[in-house]
């Protein structure tokens, strides 16, 4: 029996999302590089999180024989919006909202984003959601990922999710990241390389430059 959850055209439990060939794939800094944000993940985000949560809405999804409960009696989803940083959040907000605003009142739009859970991965640590979208923010010529070079916190990402993980970055600056793991000495750029590579050889890549395109 598939047990697979089938929602918003999505058949794969996990999915990678590159904006490696995207021109506005770049991370947002201020002044001292010590605040990152990511427009174009929040907005991959925001479209990809809408099209669920209409399915959910429209019960537009399966799960083999049996539905897992999406939508609580408290109206909460269950879903958890993850980023690596907390500059993210706001425009993950932002973004979802503006989405689901094109198909719902803004009241009933913003009682929708209300009802998620939008934190960073840090915080996210005991929790789990049966969806779980990721936005990994970092995208830079010096291919820099901060803390994200720690794969256990890349391992509490990839456990929260208990039917659908989606994750969005920019698979250039992952991949060729020069920073080492801190528990061995496997490079953390192995890790994402074996990860990306995970996805595109179970039909979870895609490549969004390829389906949109972002100026």
């Amino acid at each position: 029996e598939d047990r697979t959850l089938k929602i918003a055209g999505m058949t794969e439990p996990m999915y990678f999302v590159d904006t490696a060939s995207c021109k506005a794939k770049r991370e947002d800094n201020n002044s001292d590089s010590t605040v990152h944000s990511n427009s174009l993940e929040a907005d991959i985000c925001g479209e990809m999180i809408s099209k669920i949560i209409d399915a959910i809405e429209n019960d537009e999804y399966s799960y083999g024989n049996k539905k897992p409960v999406l939508k609580g009696t408290d109206g909460y989803y269950d879903i958890g919006v993850i980023t690596a940083y907390k500059a993210q959040i706001p425009l993950l907000k932002k973004s979802i909202l503006k989405r689901l605003s094109s198909t719902h009142d803004k009241k009933t739009a913003k009682d929708m984003v209300d009802h998620l859970y939008v934190n960073t991965l840090d915080s996210f640590q005991g929790r789990d959601n049966q969806i779980i979208i990721y936005s990994f923010v970092r995208s830079n010529l010096r291919h820099t990922i901060g803390f994200q070079n720690e794969v256990r916190r890349l391992n509490v990402m990839m456990t929260r999710a208990k039917s659908l993980l989606i994750m969005v970055g920019d698979s250039e600056t992952l991949t060729n990241t020069k920073a080492l793991t801190v528990h061995d000495n496997k490079r953390a750029c192995e890790y994402y390389t074996d990860l990306i590579d995970y996805c595109k050889e179970n039909a979870g890549y895609i490549d969004y430059s390829k389906e949109h395109s972002h100026e």
